[in-house]
């Protein structure tokens, strides 16, 4: 076959590797390395005005993988903040299939932190559309589990501020496990927060439960684990929501208070637990869940009884 540089090809290589053949053939020649950086940077105006189609198509997706791998650490730079310019690009291309796998490998491939930062912080303005797409929540999920830092902490707070109606999606709901499995404590605070807050609605919403027991296994982990000030602080969250007395009938809720009971020994937030139970002792003895709280507290009274004979 005549040799042919991308050169040639200025203004017509979007359409040919929205081709089959024509991807497999350009490809070849990426990857073989008989492409120049002077190529490369001829023909990337054009790609970076077309991303969108680009991206979003199931051969110029593949070819625009190769070709981001080939770039230079400040062709990467251009081509992230390309979609920037518009605030819909980064939107457009991640509700599509194949947009949002390209989007996932340029995250694999980006070598600079202002590289991720660029991409994440243009995710955050949308991150409830697409928490809530079958495709985009691909991209919530791959940036909360392998990305941490800052913005990463960002993108959580802006999911956290619409925890409820996010929950209420399935895709939704699986975005946020994700994020209760993230390794940044302010990020997962905040999005604790947001469940307890609305515990009770969640137990009705069809995805809510599942949501509680994560969060919930989340919670006693961070309980047992934690300082005395971050504990302290989490015990009193419960303690001022107006919906604490449901999580001592609560399915998944009663196994944080049985926790916070256990861990806070000895300090005033442990009497204030106790205080809220007697105060429902009643409605706590009468429930299957609850009952499993009022035979702790009878447990840890008999321990303190022996300790102190």
């Amino acid at each position: 076959m005549t040799y042919f540089g991308f050169d040639t090809l200025r203004g017509k290589l979007v359409p040919l590797v929205k081709n089959k053949d024509w991807r497999i053939i350009l490809c070849s020649m990426l990857e073989n390395g008989v492409v120049s950086d002077y190529e490369i940077e001829l023909v990337l105006p054009e790609i970076m005005d077309r991303l969108v189609d680009l991206m979003g198509n199931q051969f110029g997706s593949r070819f625009f993988n190769m070709f981001f791998q080939r770039c230079s650490r400040d062709q990467k730079t251009r081509v992230v903040i390309a979609p920037t310019r518009f605030r819909s690009t980064y939107l457009s291309i991640c509700l599509n299939q194949y947009g949002v796998r390209a989007v996932q490998k340029m995250l694999e491939m980006v070598e600079t932190p202002f590289q991720v930062s660029a991409i994440v912080v243009a995710l955050i303005p949308d991150a409830f559309v697409l928490a809530t797409d079958t495709n985009g929540q691909h991209v919530l999920h791959y940036s909360v589990k392998k990305i941490h830092g800052r913005h990463t902490t960002d993108l959580i707070a802006k999911l956290s501020s619409d925890c409820f109606e996010i929950a209420t999606s399935q895709n939704g709901c699986c975005v946020l496990q994700t994020c209760l499995l993230n390794r940044g404590k302010i990020a997962r605070e905040l999005l604790i927060r947001e469940i307890l807050a609305n515990a009770f609605c969640f137990a009705r919403n069809p995805y809510g439960p599942l949501l509680q027991q994560i969060a919930s296994n989340v919670v006693e982990t961070f309980l047992r684990e934690s300082g005395e000030l971050p504990r302290t602080e989490i015990i009193t969250e419960l303690l001022l929501s107006p919906d604490c007395s449901t999580l001592l009938t609560d399915p998944y809720g009663n196994y944080v208070i049985q926790t916070a009971l256990q861990v806070s020994k000895g300090h005033a937030c442990n009497d204030s637990l106790l205080k809220i139970i007697e105060q429902n002792v009643r409605s706590t003895q009468s429930n299957l869940f609850g009952r499993n709280i009022i035979a702790l507290v009878e447990r840890m009274k008999q321990q303190e009884h022996h300790r102190s004979v």
